[in-house]
């Protein structure tokens, strides 16, 4: 069997000596590849030796552990989509304080253990002997194995890939961007519809869903650092995710990751409160829409939400409503067969006088003379 490897990352000597002599670390299938007085060093060896295992002390120079645990998650988030042969070790966390917020913070940063100061040794053995049974017992390594064949066998395809996942990256950003989960939503069945039809591995799926959702990550955190996405964002989804085992449960998972960003990324901001009313808007636009309900709707005054509305969309509210349910008449004007008065009652208008007025006023023309415009055979009313 053999030996998985052990790092230990504390600033006291004392300590990282008692570590490493107070379990029979051999006899329990584990040899010790290095030590670390700090942070900053306890990453580069976690970097260079790829150790299984790491004891880590909480509070150390350069990083503490919090901070270390962090960065290696982004890390090896990376490397789970570019290199396919490392994973994030199993990290046990030592600690002075017992406070829970500590452990708490530990944990969701991705440490698998939180141990307090001084370390008991049957406790310490115990979450040594579980976690190493985990750690061989792990599928990942197949995993990466059938990912890195995959690739090879796609690679000729790469560039083209690229290519089209960038540009669904950046559809999804402008999705965040403008709070429109209705369109979030086309794009989700997009991507559904894209490997059903195409019947691709589940590998292949895990690895793109990733790379996407880091991506796109990614691309928030470099175009608004103002906004601390990268803290309010964690990575625990990669984990999560190579766990799944289906082409639904993982493509649910996916949407509802997307579903976190949009949410972070338009919480706190000046701008938070009008994306989500514009954003019922789009949806609701067939309703008896009002500002004042809208205003109760959105706990703000309806002056108030008139004008931040038309400084964020350059036009009143009315327009605005009228515009959207013009562009939805046009649309069923010329893929149905539905009367006028009909027309008018689907998108909102219960007047068909005043219907005909907007259009009128909208796109210089009557729905019967849009229709003759646009080649469709029009039956009279």
């Amino acid at each position: 069997m053999d030996l998985l490897k052990l790092l230990i990352a504390d600033d006291e000597e004392n300590i990282r000596n008692g570590l490493k002599n107070i379990l029979n670390w051999e006899s329990l299938g584990i040899e010790i590849c290095g030590t670390a007085s700090n942070g900053k060093e306890a990453y580069k060896q976690i970097i260079e030796n790829q150790p299984d295992l790491v004891i880590l002390d909480i509070k150390m120079p350069g990083l503490t552990g919090i901070q270390l645990l962090e960065k290696l998650a982004e890390y090896y988030a990376q490397q789970t989509v570019n290199k396919f042969d490392f994973k994030m070790p199993s990290i046990i966390i030592l600690s002075g304080f017992a406070e829970f917020e500590y452990a708490q913070k530990a944990m969701n940063a991705g440490a698998k253990a939180y141990l307090l100061k001084p370390v008991d040794e049957e406790l310490l053995e115990k979450k040594v002997v579980e976690l190493s049974a985990s750690i061989r017992n792990s599928t990942h390594s197949a995993f990466f194995s059938n990912l890195r064949e995959d690739i090879l066998q796609k690679k000729s395809d790469s560039s083209e890939q690229e290519f089209i996942e960038n540009d669904f990256v950046q559809k999804l950003l402008f999705c965040v961007e403008t709070y429109d989960k209705e369109k979030l939503e086309k794009n989700f069945e997009f991507l559904y519809k894209k490997y059903v039809d195409n019947s691709l591995k589940e590998a292949q799926v895990k690895k793109d869903v990733i790379s996407i959702l880091l991506n796109l990550r990614n691309c928030i955190v470099e175009k608004y650092p103002e906004r601390d996405f990268k803290e309010t964002v964690k990575l625990d989804f990669v984990s999560e995710m190579l766990e799944l085992d289906s082409y639904n449960v993982l493509l649910e998972h996916f949407k509802s990751v997307t579903d976190n960003y949009i949410e972070c990324f338009n919480s706190n901001t000046s701008d938070s409160m009008i994306l989500k009313v514009v954003a019922y808007v789009k949806t609701n636009f067939n309703q008896d829409l009002k500002l004042e309900n809208l205003g109760e709707l959105f706990n703000c005054n309806s002056a108030y939400l008139g004008k931040k509305f038309k400084s964020y969309t350059g036009v009143p509210f009315n327009t605005f409503l009228d515009n959207l349910r013009i562009e939805s008449a046009k649309e069923k004007l010329l893929n149905t067969n539905l009367k006028n008065y009909q027309i008018a009652k689907l998108i909102g208008f219960n007047n068909t006088d005043y219907f005909f007025m907007r259009f009128k006023k909208n796109t210089g023309l009557t729905p019967k003379e849009f229709k003759q415009q646009a080649g469709k055979s029009v039956d009279e009313e």
